[in-house]
């Protein structure tokens, strides 16, 4: 049942990669907080079961499909999102891929893999979790932070 205080009554949240994981837990916690809640994903059926939960929580949800690599994905996401619920407050970019470098590219190996997606803005594409290559430790851990997207406030701690 959405949060009663009513904190985010009435702001929409738009959450990529919510089909698992984080991106779930992340959609479920605004939806928890009285916000609409747009599920983004390109696994359909993960999303699907996203947006019922949200819909059980007693919140109102939109599935919506795509590929955030995609920019004319991303798109019609936005206008999907403004067409259902008028607006768009939140944004929570958790959706990313692998990138495999060529190995005459790498100079030092990085573990994790993981790459932060801003398909709009490529340029600002960038590792998130990995070594810190200002330590050169590749043992430190990285704490994430919900960062807002196109001047948008941050989630509420």
């Amino acid at each position: 049942m959405p949060n009663t205080n009513g904190s985010l009554d009435g702001k929409v949240a738009f959450v990529t990669g919510a089909a698992s994981g984080i991106g779930r837990a992340t959609a479920l916690a605004f939806a928890r907080q009285g916000a609409n809640v747009v599920v983004a994903d390109i696994d359909h059926h993960g999303n699907q079961d996203t947006d019922r939960m949200i819909e059980n929580l007693g919140g109102q949800a939109l599935a919506v499909s795509g590929d955030v690599t995609r920019s004319e994905d991303v798109q019609a996401a936005l206008t999907k999102t403004v067409e259902r619920f008028g607006r768009m407050d939140y944004a929570f970019n958790n959706a990313g891929t692998e990138q495999q470098p060529k190995a005459s590219s790498v100079s030092r190996l990085d573990p994790s893999g993981a790459v932060q997606v801003d398909a709009e803005h490529p340029s600002r594409n960038r590792k998130v979790v990995g070594s810190n290559p200002t330590s050169g430790s590749t043992n430190q851990q990285f704490r994430p932070r919900i960062a807002p997207s196109s001047g948008l406030p941050c989630l509420p701690s």
